[in-house]
Parts: C-alpha cells; sequence; structure tokens
C-alpha cells in the first residue's frame, strides 16, 4: 500500500461516525478507488453489509447510521406524503 492510499484510508476512519453506513460513491468521491476499497475490505478495515453499503468492520450499525448514510450521502430526504384532493 502506498503512503497516499494510506493516508487517504486513515482520513476515511477519522472521520467516519461510529454506526454509520457508507456508501461505495461516497468512498469514491473520497478518493478511494475500486481497487483500494476492495483491499480495505480483505485487509478487514471494511467489511459490505450489502450492495454498495460498508461500514467499519468491527463496528455495530444501526438504524440511524442508516438515515445518516440516505440523507447525506446520497442527498436522499424524507417527504411527507400528502393526500392529493
Amino acid at each position: 500500500m502506498s503512503r497516499e492510499s494510506g493516508t487517504i484510508i486513515n482520513q476515511l476512519i477519522s472521520k467516519w461516525p461510529y454506526g454509520a453506513v457508507i456508501t461505495t460513491s461516497a468512498l469514491l468521491s473520497m478518493g478511494l478507488s475500486n481497487g483500494l476499497i476492495n483491499k480495505c475490505e480483505s485487509s478487514k478495515w471494511i467489511k459490505s453489509i450489502g450492495r454498495g453499503a460498508y461500514a467499519l468492520h468491527h463496528d455495530r450499525i444501526n438504524w440511524i447510521g442508516g438515515i445518516y448514510a440516505l440523507q447525506v450521502q446520497l442527498g436522499l430526504k424524507w417527504r411527507l406524503l400528502q393526500k392529493q384532493i
């Protein structure tokens, strides 16, 4: 692993909120390549918890961490359903 990729991984780990899910698109936007994501997974820094979703390897994910990924990383907002008249 190069010094640059080590720095990226250290920044990722230090900024990752505990209990939060992180998406592949968020990892890519932070500068990780698909190869580096796979290396992080095989090195047990992160674990896949579903398609396009990761968690820190020894972290416990909760529903708030899932909402964080949807709102902050993917930009999805909850909308109230309005009844049309």
